[in-house]
């Protein structure tokens, strides 16, 4: 990747929570002496406030949350970038920029800040907003850097009759692993400045990204096994005598599966943690079922002996 297109790439990561946050900034700048001092910054689930803070707080804290979430896709957009992660980055701008705009203009020229409320009508819009923006990105995001046209490998290993056999590989996805991160911190943040709910929703998409950042693939005498997370819940099982035939190969989670976690797709379904090497076992239904994962060749071509043993 040349060094003008990775400039264009965490430009197009780090800039959006910084744009973002821009119009409640300028809002708490402008209308300075038109806030109540304290202003109300938390609000109870019927809309009435139940925190405060000084408007310089909620200025400075606006601002950190953007900068924090520039730095982290900023980071992000400069490794594997992708058109999904890119996408997740304007969403969570908006998120962050719109909810800390909504508090503002529901502070403004009010006398007692305990008196402001804050309708979930204004919160709903932002998070449609949110996914809105979130899907734009997506699609007008500069191409990844990640092969998309698919190379499947093939093959079979030899097994004695009663030889006992495992193979097994775990895959983590650094990126599903900062957006959670960012996500459960956004989260916090969120409940303790603004309002609980929003806040425990944003930490729980965090958390369900963290759940799935990681996967363990086996391969042994009872079929194909991918176990998710660090319970290895949830967990997705293809018996021996439903596999039809394996291949390792190479796929793209967007071009193919459309992003990250277990996908379905026409024709067949898959855990996608990541982009390229991937195990792809095509079962008695003729429906694929897909695992990223490293060294794929050797869980394919051991499960190609395992059916072929099982057929001699």
């Amino acid at each position: 990747m040349s060094s003008t297109s990775l400039t264009r790439r965490i430009a197009f990561g780090s800039l959006p929570p910084l744009v973002a946050a821009l119009p409640a900034i300028t809002l708490m700048l402008a209308w300075s002496d038109r806030l109540p001092e304290p202003s109300a910054t938390h609000f109870g689930a019927d809309g009435t406030a139940d925190g405060f803070s000084s408007v310089a707080a909620l200025l400075w804290s606006s601002l950190g949350l953007a900068v924090l979430l520039a730095a982290v896709f900023g980071t992000i957009s400069a490794a594997r970038t992708t058109r999904f992660l890119l996408g997740v980055s304007w969403a969570a701008s908006v998120l962050a920029g719109a909810t800390a705009l909504v508090v503002v203009l529901a502070n403004v020229d009010a006398v007692d800040a305990s008196t402001v409320r804050l309708s979930p009508l204004p919160l709903l819009l932002a998070l449609v907003m949110a996914v809105a923006a979130g899907v734009l990105g997506a699609r007008v995001a500069p191409a990844g850097v990640l092969a998309e046209a698919p190379v499947t490998r093939g093959g079979s290993l030899d097994l004695a009759p009663d030889e006992r056999v495992a193979w097994s590989r775990s895959v983590t996805s650094a990126p599903m692993q900062a957006i959670g991160t960012s996500l459960v911190l956004a989260g916090v943040v969120v409940a303790l400045v603004v309002q609980t709910f929003p806040g425990v929703v944003v930490a729980a998409a965090g958390l369900l990204s963290l759940v799935f950042s990681s996967a363990r693939t086996t391969v042994d005498g009872r079929g194909l096994t991918v176990a998710v997370g660090p319970l290895g819940l949830p967990r997705w099982h293809v018996p021996l005598a439903d596999v039809g035939s394996a291949v390792a190969g190479d796929v793209s989670a967007l071009g193919r599966f459309g992003g990250y976690g277990y996908r379905i797709v026409p024709g067949g379904s898959g855990v996608i943690l990541r982009s390229g090497e991937a195990l792809i076992v095509t079962r008695a239904s003729g429906r694929t079922f897909t695992v990223t994962v490293d060294d794929a060749e050797t869980g394919a071509r051991l499960l190609t002996g395992l059916l072929e043993r099982t057929e001699s």
